[in-house]
């Protein structure tokens, strides 16, 4: 054993490797933490790809693999140090529902100027002076937001495949019941109608909509808490709680999604809503 001392300027990128999937949860809220593909697709691919290694079209992938992965270093190389700036920040969303998205949405928003930072050649560089000193920058775009948003659903979002089968079906008819209380609150009162995540309910409120035992619904109701798909709003053991659905229909699909995330139309209308009038 040997130590050894590294200098770096910064700023750093830590990269880390593990087996373990129960990596302590302050560790992982630091980063980005992405796992493998396990499906039996994959494992057919990767095996096909070991066969093709050792055929004559592999040997001359090897040397086509090289070729590339020069070309994106060279790439890499010619960037700039350039400042990135979100003209779009502020109408952007991300759930707040949650304490870990004080952290998630930093990974969001780096994300984003990353994404701006790579696509740099595509943008005009801009100048800001600060006193005697000429910042460089150039602005994020709704492209560079769009390529961030599908990299951050398949990172950091969720997926109705991770819930059983009862949780699921609870999952959507909370959806549906909601969806329902919101159209008659809507009815009832145009002014002052919450959105849809803010719509408590209680336990009995899902038994009498849905038809299920207490049983039953204890069960899976607690996984849906746990798995974030629901809230619990208020109440304390032997008192009557409310609850919070932070599930907004998304993923029916199949596809990841992360909750209070806005879509790039979403993003585009307000921005243009509060443009001046010309």
């Amino acid at each position: 054993m040997t130590t050894m001392e590294n200098r770096v300027e910064g700023p750093t990128v830590v990269f880390l490797t593990t087996t373990d999937p129960n990596t302590d949860s302050e560790t992982k809220s630091r980063f980005w933490v992405t796992s493998i593909d396990e499906c039996r697709e994959q494992t057919r691919a990767i095996l096909s790809f070991q066969r093709q290694r050792h055929s004559i079209n592999g040997f001359s992938g090897n040397t086509k693999q090289e070729s590339i992965t020069r070309k994106h270093q060279n790439f890499q190389r010619l960037l700039k140090p350039l400042a990135v700036v979100n003209p779009y920040a502020d109408y952007l969303g991300y759930s707040d529902d949650r304490l870990q998205s004080r952290r998630d949405q930093p990974k969001y928003l780096n994300l984003i100027a990353a994404v701006a930072f790579l696509r740099q050649m595509t943008k005009t560089i801009k100048t800001l002076k600060r006193g005697e000193k000429t910042v460089f920058y150039i602005e994020a775009n709704l492209d560079d937001i769009r390529i961030a948003n599908e990299l951050t659903n398949q990172i950091l979002g969720k997926s109705l495949d991770e819930l059983s089968a009862p949780g699921r079906e609870l999952l959507i008819l909370l959806d549906d019941f909601v969806e329902k209380r919101f159209c008659k609150l809507q009815e009832d009162d145009h002014e002052n109608v919450p959105s849809q995540t803010r719509i408590a309910f209680t336990r009995r409120d899902i038994r009498e909509f849905t038809g299920w035992t207490n049983t039953r619904l204890h069960i899976y109701l607690k996984e849906l808490i746990d798995m974030e798909y629901v809230i619990v709003e208020s109440g304390r053991n032997n008192s009557l709680q409310h609850y919070r659905l932070l599930y907004e229909g998304q993923g029916k699909d199949g596809g990841k999604f992360i909750p209070g995330l806005k879509s790039i139309d979403e993003i585009t209308k307000e921005y243009q809503q509060d443009q001046p009038k010309s």
